[in-house]
């Protein structure tokens, strides 16, 4: 699991420096009662709708790493404000 999100958060933070042009990149890890979650923020160009809808092969592979250890990837963005990048992974219960 450990090696996925790494290359999620690797491919994210690659995107915003080289196709967004992003200044400032923010990655949180936090768990909750029900979740793992991963956030990779920026504050660059944002997407354009076209490529917020189609997946290149970048964002392809962030949405497969994240569905192989059950998880799930969402992005979202704003023209000119940014991507945040999300990755939900569910808590394990013992019960």
């Amino acid at each position: 699991m450990a090696g996925h999100l790494y290359r999620i958060v690797q491919e994210a933070v690659n995107n915003a420096v080289k196709h967004a042009e992003a200044t400032r990149v923010l990655i949180s890890l936090r768990q909750t009662a029900q979740a793992l979650v991963l956030e990779v923020t920026d504050n660059g160009k944002g997407l354009r709708k076209k490529a917020a809808e189609k997946r290149g092969l970048g964002m392809g592979v962030m949405h497969h790493r994240a569905s192989v250890i059950g998880g799930t990837l969402t992005v979202t963005s704003r023209r000119g404000e940014g991507v945040a990048i999300r990755c939900l992974l569910p808590v394990k219960t013992n019960s």
